[in-house]
């Protein structure tokens, strides 16, 4: 029984890194724009890459300001999980405002919205003092009485949000098991650990038939 459990225990403590992440840790690089602009500020969707992985990205972030070229040690956490982000610590009702933000990414990405309104209402979320005309209004209320799927997005911010002068936060319509099967291989140490767990396993399990 205590190599059962001897076993069992090295087997699962190689479980978490096959299991979705709450966050991935990585270099993040502002790459381009797509062209469109409002009163001179380039909108969605932006270019980015994290760890040499290509994504269009959606900002939500008009307080901060970023430069193509800019690289950044970045933080990306799924959409289920966002209380440590900018708008995380900072916003009371966040959980909402990324809802509805990711139902503007997910109409301008896949649904023909037109791209500069759904900036300026994205904008406009988290930036109370971005003034949009009705139009943008009536979306931003759209947006608040949709109801999205978080975990088909991600949030990429600083990895301390907290910092002055921090990156700029993004939005993803991808998961977070996407980018880490896309960016990170297991580790040896892992890969080592579920072996040996494996190989105990089976030995317990002959040892025990041959008692039979």
């Amino acid at each position: 029984m205590k190599l059962f459990t001897a076993a069992a225990l090295l087997f699962i403590s190689g479980i978490p890194a096959f299991c979705n992440p709450v966050v991935l840790s990585g270099t993040a690089v502002f790459t381009g724009v797509n062209g469109d602009s409002v009163n001179g500020y380039y909108t969605s969707p932006y270019y980015v890459t994290f760890d040499n992985l290509p994504e269009a990205a959606y900002c939500d972030d008009f307080t901060d300001h970023m430069n193509i070229g800019e690289v950044w040690q970045a933080a990306v956490y799924s959409g289920a999980n966002l209380s440590q982000t900018y708008w995380g610590l900072t916003d009371p009702n966040y959980a909402q405002d990324y809802n509805a933000m990711f139902w503007l990414v997910d109409q301008s990405q896949n649904n023909g919205m037109d791209q500069v309104s759904a900036q300026q209402a994205l904008w406009s979320i988290e930036d109370s003092s971005y003034a949009v005309n009705s139009t943008v209004s009536a979306l931003v209320s759209r947006a608040m009485a949709s109801t999205m799927t978080p975990s088909n997005f991600v949030v990429m911010d600083s990895t301390d949000p907290s910092i002055p002068n921090r990156a700029q936060e993004f939005i993803m319509e991808t998961t977070i098991q996407a980018m880490t099967n896309a960016t990170t291989a297991p580790e040896p140490r892992t890969e080592l650990l579920l072996g040996s767990g494996c190989l105990l396993l089976l030995w317990i399990g002959k040892g025990r038939a041959s008692r039979v």
